[in-house]
């Protein structure tokens, strides 16, 4: 498989970087990154590091013929299903599990991982911060979620990049390829609420930290229809079929929100 061209779309992205940056460390595969501007300073520092950068988006037929011939999709499930009927706008859940689903139906062989929330949106999306009068005490605040709302939890930089690299690696052993194609990938470690992150980040960090929930008024409205489905506990329902036991075929052993605050939070509230 040496000089196997992988081509990952959204290369620019949390979970594209993921999985390039196990596929550098590998060694082994020829790496072409799908983005949008490839002039952008990630796409630039990507190709810095050997990945050929191609412009490409998902909804341009042509440019994705031109960018691969074959392709290994991170996806989200479905939120209409979760949801039993409930939630049938979340765009960003739905139109994944379209593509899983057209996949199947052209029996195109593949392989559908479904990730849970990232750890990294704690620091992506500012929830973690220090107080502004006592700069001893830090908040998690997340909007509208409860302090006892269930959230499947996967930390994409540490799991995702391997597991994507270990399937592909063993694609040609024919039983990981049957079972892998099955059925989706559910790359969760277990579900976690936000009083439990601020618990785990003031016991590791040794900081004091609470858990806030922003009201709905304050939270933009384009944020307010996937915190409200994570609230109503449809998200959570992933974490059912958390750490598969196909994972100990692929030699991955996911990491928790604990592992995330000692690699990346500690050092961010000592700044």
């Amino acid at each position: 498989m040496v000089g196997k061209i992988i081509v990952v779309t959204g290369s620019t992205g949390n979970q594209g970087r993921a999985v390039i940056t196990v596929l550098l460390k590998r060694g082994v595969y020829r790496i072409r990154g799908l983005t949008r501007n490839v002039e952008s300073p990630v796409a630039k520092e990507l190709a810095s590091q050997g990945v050929e950068m191609v412009s490409g988006h998902l909804l341009d037929k042509d440019s994705l013929i031109k960018s691969f011939a074959g392709a290994y999709a991170s996806s989200l499930p479905s939120a209409t299903e979760l949801s039993n009927g409930k939630y049938t706008t979340h765009v960003r859940f739905d139109e994944k599990t379209e593509i899983d689903k057209y996949m199947k139906a052209i029996d195109q062989p593949g392989v559908v991982v479904h990730t849970g929330a990232f750890a990294e949106n704690v620091l992506n999306f500012d929830y973690l911060k220090r107080d502004i009068v006592n700069p001893d005490q830090w908040h998690i605040s997340i909007p509208i979620t409860r302090p006892h709302s269930l959230w499947p939890l996967t930390y994409v930089g540490a799991d995702l990049g391997p597991a994507v690299v270990s399937i592909i690696d063993k694609w040609d052993d024919p039983v990981i390829k049957s079972e892998l194609s099955e059925k989706p990938l559910v790359l969760v470690v277990g579900t976690i609420d936000g009083v439990q992150m601020a618990e785990t980040v003031k016991r590791v960090s040794g900081k004091q930290c609470d858990f806030v929930t922003i009201p709905k008024e304050m939270t933009p409205d384009s944020f307010i229809l996937p915190y409200k489905f994570a609230d109503d506990g449809f998200y959570a329902k992933l974490a059912e079929r958390a750490n598969p036991p196909i994972l100990d075929k692929l030699g991955i052993k996911l990491h928790g929100f604990e592992d995330y605050v000692k690699d990346k939070i500690v050092t961010f509230m000592s700044k």
